[in-house]
């Protein structure tokens, strides 16, 4: 038998007695039915207590499950934030490639532009002083012409309106006088005079009349403004043809030099940035040959002061380690104090990769206008440039080289080219060897350069053995990489020593060693004599003569070759020992020239150089009738305002200039730069750019440019303390001045100096500024400085350290691996990864946050 459930014992029902006659007591059968049903209703009483505990817990666990799951929704949310922080930043890099990408589509729009200009110079360069005349009759033609077109295009604006007024008087008139006629007619003669101002509809004839005068007159006036239209057109075609009519001196036809003196003539030192500026009246120099496909043929090789040969292929290279060691010396700066002062020259920047700079440049602007790469893209690795033949370079394997003797007045110079590219093309564990002559004196302790007095120290470095008899040789060794390639220079070695170097080299052809002799050549697989300009005069085999054909060698003087490798040597070190010192050069106290802002008046002109260059009048912005060169004067003497020679000036825009034709191209850019600015300003005795002795310097009273107050501010930041602390105010002002990297759409090779030189400063101002909210107290301003600057400078790894900290200190911990995951892909698009400073800083703030 089931027991009752507990709730039925602890509860003891207490059942009603009703009070009932002797003849209604109950039998025995109904009070145990009655007992039943109290017991029942007992049962179900517990049963129902039982039921709502239960539930009550069921509540209880429903509770913390919702709180479960909420929590999890926060973090799921955090998760999906830090998602979208990726995705924003993803798409900040994306679009900041897209604008580098519209930047090099502008920029080779611009260099398509230049090239008809620089065609129209070359041709104008013939015969100087017929085609000046000629040139400046067409000027005055071209003003008449201009003049002209105005005449005629006010005639016929004034023309227009003219018939345009008629043609609505005439409407007028004729609905005038048609609806009276209507009126007349449809009006009865006895009609009462109450009618006579009313109008009335007139009948269907004289509407469709109107209708067709109407469509008349229209087509009246489109005749006659077509007619003027054609008038002005046909003028304007006359007085071209009248200016064609002047004829264009022809080319003189130069005869080729013989084929041992044959070298590239296509102006080497022709720069494509800065794009030479076109002048009606200014002669240009000789027109460009063309290549057989018929576009302007570029020179294959760049010859220098010094009367040494380089090819595209090394100056190419050369460039690209110049951008390498700008960025490591931006990466590992530490900010320094904020200081006035602007340094203008680059300290990186010497005149021969100047030179260099300029002419990779315009093979590469040369190729995106021909639509094809450059030749050495079809080439590997292996591949070592020799010489150029007419508009290309002639290279051969690296491999094919090994047994080559280079003899004559040359050689030695011939030399240091091959090992220049080399070194530029071959990253360590690759490796240089000289063996005997030191023929690249200036670069010890170079990576991936070294030197052995003999041939036996040689052998013993290359893992060889110098004795070829005992029996000892080593022996190959199985490899699944290929070994890194070797190249080695011989110069003043005995020939029996040559020879036995190369018989060894010859014997483990899996060590990839190549032998190069200077003066040697007995026994060589290849001999080839130079003469000091760099021009075989005798080469055997026939093989390698077909092989050079005309080429003339490259070459490269014994500090060239030493210039180059140790700007190759600072872009690869990890460390900062061999960067060139920040300060070089004389610096410019810009506030101490042109004044403070408060003690100047209003000015005229106001420009904006940090971030894209801007002139503006009156809040107009200058653009149309502004030449190129004019606009690039203009920010050269904004950047020198205690003023400049006229040859500084022409060094810096115009480098490839013909001696005397400098200063007329400069004559050409100021008097455009004077005329536009005048009719702006509205002043007709404007000066802008002024003779004071032997400079030429600007009218500082009449700008406004915020250089200038970014220089002011600095200054304001630190008066007159060696030792002060920053003011705050003043370096505030000198970051909201800061918009941006100087000139940052016009790739003017002179402004690089103080582009990099004011990056610095505003970098150390914002820098300062974080330090001193943070002994405030106040993180999350100091943050959003170093924040700002990482804007500034994307690659700067003490800034992102810094940011990381005070990211840490407010715990952070998703903050600080983005701030790291920023910085790896900043430094990818380089190649390069983060300092294992940073990487430790990194390390040691995620364990802490």
């Amino acid at each position: 038998m089931v027991s009752p459930p507990a709730a039925l014992a602890r509860r003891t029902p207490t059942p009603v007695r009703v009070a009932r006659t002797p003849a209604e007591q109950p039998s025995g059968a109904d009070q145990a039915r009655t007992e039943v049903l109290a017991w029942l209703q007992a049962a179900f009483d517990g049963l129902r207590d039982e039921l709502s505990v239960l539930a009550g817990g069921l509540a209880r666990q429903q509770a913390v499950l919702s709180d479960l799951s909420e929590n999890r929704d926060s973090e799921v949310a955090t998760a999906l934030d830090e998602v979208r922080g990726w995705a924003a930043e993803l798409r900040n890099e994306t679009l900041r490639l897209q604008g580098f990408e519209r930047a090099v589509a502008d920029q080779l729009r611009a260099d398509v532009s230049t090239t008809i200009e620089q065609g129209v110079d070359r041709i104008a360069n013939t015969q100087q002083d017929d085609v000046r005349q000629a040139m400046a009759q067409v000027e005055e033609r071209a003003a008449a012409l201009r003049e002209e077109t105005d005449r005629l295009q006010d005639f016929g604006q004034s023309l227009a309106e003219q018939l345009r007024a008629e043609v609505a008087k005439t409407v007028h008139d004729g609905m005038s006088s048609v609806m009276a006629a209507a009126t007349a007619s449809a009006t009865p003669p006895d009609a009462p005079e109450a009618n006579d101002g009313r109008a009335t509809e007139p009948v269907p004839d004289l509407e469709a009349e109107l209708q067709a005068e109407t469509a008349r007159l229209q087509r009246f006036g489109e005749t006659l403004a077509d007619s003027v239209r054609d008038a002005v057109t046909s003028a304007l075609q006359q007085a071209q043809l009248s200016n064609a009519a002047v004829p264009a001196p022809a080319p003189p036809v130069v005869e080729a030099p013989p084929a041992a003196e044959a070298r590239p003539q296509a102006v080497p030192d022709a720069p494509v940035a800065p794009p030479v500026e076109p002048a009606p009246a200014r002669p240009g120099r000789k027109a460009a040959a063309t290549s057989s496909s018929g576009t302007p043929a570029v020179a294959a090789a760049l010859k220098l002061p010094s009367g040494a040969l380089v090819g595209p292929t090394l100056a190419t290279a050369a460039v690209d380690a110049l951008t390498l060691a700008r960025v490591a010396r931006r990466r590992r700066r530490v900010p320094a104090t904020p200081a006035a002062g602007l340094h203008r020259a680059d300290p990186l920047l010497t005149d021969v990769l100047r030179r260099l700079e300029r002419f990779a440049l315009g093979r590469r602007a040369a190729a995106g206008r021909a639509r094809t790469a450059e030749p050495a893209g079809r080439w590997g690795i292996d591949a070592l440039p020799l010489g150029a033949n007419e508009d290309v370079e002639v290279a051969v394997d690296l491999r094919e080289t090994n047994g080559l003797a280079l003899t004559g007045a040359g050689a030695a110079d011939v030399a240091r080219a091959i090992a220049a590219t080399f070194f530029f093309r071959h990253r360590p564990p690759a490796e240089l060897v000289l063996i005997g002559e030191d023929i690249l004196a200036g670069t010890a302790g170079v990576r991936g350069l070294s030197r052995a007095a003999t041939v036996d120290a040689a052998l013993t470095a290359l893992g060889l053995e110098g004795d070829d008899g005992d029996g000892n040789e080593s022996q190959p060794t199985a490899s699944h990489r290929a070994p890194a390639p070797r190249l080695a220079l011989v110069s003043g070695v005995p020939e029996p020593d040559v020879e036995r170097l190369r018989q060894s080299v010859d014997q483990r052809p899996d060590l990839a060693v190549t032998v190069v002799t200077v003066g040697a050549n007995a026994q060589a697989a290849a001999t080839v004599e130079v003469d000091g300009a760099g021009a075989p005069l005798a080469v055997v085999p026939t093989a390698w003569s077909a092989r050079l054909g005309d080429a003339r060698l490259f070459t490269l003087t014994e500090p060239e070759a030493a210039e180059l490798i140790a700007l190759g040597d600072a872009s690869r070190r990890e460390g900062d020992d061999l960067l060139a010192p920040e300060l070089n050069g004389e610096v410019c106290h810009v506030t101490e020239i042109v004044g403070r802002s408060a003690t100047r008046a209003l000015p005229l002109i106001d420009v904006r150089m940090l971030g894209s260059f801007r002139i503006e009048v009156g809040g107009e912005e200058i653009r149309g009738g502004l030449r190129t060169k004019a606009r690039e004067l203009l920010a050269f003497h904004l950047l020198h305002p205690e003023g400049a020679s006229l040859d500084a000036a022409v060094d810096a825009l115009w480098p490839e200039a013909d001696p005397g034709r400098g200063s007329e191209w400069f004559w050409t850019a100021l008097g455009n730069l004077r005329s536009r600015l005048r009719s702006a300003c509205g002043i007709k005795n404007m000066k802008i750019i002024d003779r004071v002795g032997d400079t030429y310097r600007l009218e500082v009273e009449r700008f406004g440019v915020d250089v200038w107050r970014f220089e002011e501010a600095l200054a304001a930041s630190t008066p007159g303390q060696r030792h002060a602390v920053p003011s705050v105010d003043a370096l505030e002002r000198a970051v909201a001045e800061y918009g941006g990297e100087l000139l940052n759409a016009d790739p003017w090779q002179w402004v690089e100096g103080a582009r990099e030189d004011l990056r610095r400063r505003a970098l150390d101002a914002v820098a300062h500024l974080a330090e001193r909210r943070m002994e405030g107290g106040d993180l999350d301003a100091a943050l959003a400085a170093l924040e700002h600057g990482l804007e500034i400078d994307a690659i700067s790894e003490e800034l992102y350290r810094r940011t990381m900290d005070i990211q840490g200190r407010l715990s952070r911990r998703d903050a600080i691996r983005g701030t790291f995951r920023l910085l790896q892909a900043r430094l990818a698009a380089y190649g390069l990864t983060p300092d294992p400073t940073t990487e430790k800083v990194f390390g040691e703030l995620v364990a802490r946050a």
